[in-house]
């Protein structure tokens, strides 16, 4: 029994504590790395955790242009209310150089601000047309003289998309830069439309109250994959 017992501790001794041994080498050295990674990156971290997917449309945290780096101030769905259904209609999202919760505060922002809005489904040209009709004609509450033409002209901008396609607008300075797809279709100059723009989305008259405390940061949506 003395002999089979030293056997059985030889063949423990030579085999399978060795192979645990760098087994737990290997686990403690990957750990470390991990750690040591988490710890030299916090900021990926937080972005991680700040940015969401809404209504699968991806909401990036920042946005940089033109080195000027934008913040998500706020987002929102816009919907369509049809024979008592639902529709969803795009999303959009709202970038800045700080934070603003208040009408004041965006109305009086000079810095530069960033709108996207990604369409939920496939739109034709008509239909965009229309649909920016309606909204400036129903929430547009700042007019001056020449708006007409710079209404048309925006409008006039944007062209058909297909599902998941995107129309953007940016205001640098006194300019508003139209973007379809991605690509600069023209610019408007001018102040006077930046404020009747804003206050489409965030007037009295705004084209949805729940979308308009969704791009001031108020009332965040909830996180749809």
């Amino acid at each position: 029994s003395t002999s089979q017992a030293t056997s059985d501790t030889s063949i423990g001794s030579n085999t399978n504590t060795p192979t645990a041994a760098k087994m737990l080498r290997f686990l403690h050295v990957l750990a470390l790395v991990v750690l040591s990674s988490l710890a030299a990156s916090p900021e990926a971290s937080s972005e991680t955790a700040a940015a969401f997917v809404l209504e699968g449309v991806s909401l990036p945290e920042t946005k940089v242009v033109d080195g000027v780096t934008l913040f998500r101030n706020g987002e929102g769905v816009r919907m369509f209310s049809f024979f008592g259904m639902n529709v969803r209609i795009y999303v959009a999202g709202f970038w800045t150089t700080q934070q603003l919760q208040t009408v004041e505060e965006v109305m009086s922002c000079q810095n530069q601000k960033q709108f996207d809005f990604v369409f939920l489904r496939a739109v034709g040209q008509g239909r965009v047309k229309a649909a920016w009709e309606h909204q400036l004609d129903q929430s547009v509450t700042y007019k001056y003289d020449g708006y007409e033409l710079d209404r048309e002209a925006f409008i006039n901008m944007y062209g058909p998309l297909d599902k998941g396609g995107t129309e953007s607008v940016l205001m640098i300075g006194d300019e508003t830069h139209c973007l379809d797809q991605g690509i600069v279709k023209g610019i408007i100059k001018g102040k006077n439309f930046q404020r009747a723009f804003l206050s489409m989305w965030f007037g009295e008259q705004a084209v949805a109250p729940e979308l308009k405390f969704g791009l001031l940061g108020l009332a965040r949506p909830k996180v749809m994959v």
